[in-house]
């Protein structure tokens, strides 16, 4: 399989590796599969073990919200960059389902070649995992900002309420009538 190598090396996975050290890993491990606009690339909750590069185009990230059928979007992830990378490292079952946004090209890397190659190629294989380190860091670092913002909103919209539930509730204790809103 021909691979561009300029493509690829724009994936933070590969930062630091050759063009020939490109070739061999996705020339070994990679799997090639095209996937139509709005079809399922992987269900959450579905076993994987392969990561996803996404060299061009668009991915939707999808979670169910539990319950008729309702689900929310997460991100959507644009090329170049790689996802499912959770699955890949631990073989939990998927998170969250992705969906192609558009005609898509994505190269596999399916782990047990990908598993061999880095024993064999150690140092390799340690820019690798050293890659998937920072990448999860970065994803970590994104989603506590995100949670810290939401918490914040959350406290904001507390401090507002709170004050008008007590003052009704101060009513009630004088021997008003006045509903209780807590």
């Amino acid at each position: 399989m021909e691979i561009d190598v300029r493509l690829f090396s724009q994936i933070s996975l590969f930062n630091d590796l050759t063009a020939d050290e490109l070739k061999m890993v996705v020339g070994r491990c990679a799997q090639v599969r095209d996937f139509a606009p709005g079809q399922v690339i992987f269900q959450e909750g579905a076993p994987g073990s392969g990561v996803y590069c996404l060299l061009q185009g668009r991915v939707q990230v999808e979670i169910d919200m539990g319950g008729g059928g309702s689900r929310r979007t997460l991100a959507t992830i644009t090329g170049p960059d790689i996802f499912g990378e959770v699955a890949f490292l631990d073989g939990s079952p998927r998170s969250a389902t992705t969906i192609a946004q558009e005609k898509l090209t994505l190269y596999i890397l399916e782990k047990e070649k990908m598993l061999a190659l880095m024993g064999e190629a150690t140092l390799l294989g340690y820019r690798i995992m050293s890659n998937f380190s920072r990448i999860l860091a970065d994803k970590v670092r994104r989603s506590n900002h995100a949670l810290i913002q939401e918490a914040r909103k959350l406290h904001s919209v507390q401090s507002s309420a709170m004050p008008l539930a007590a003052r009704k509730y101060q009513d009630v204790s004088q021997g008003y009538t006045t509903q209780v809103w807590v």
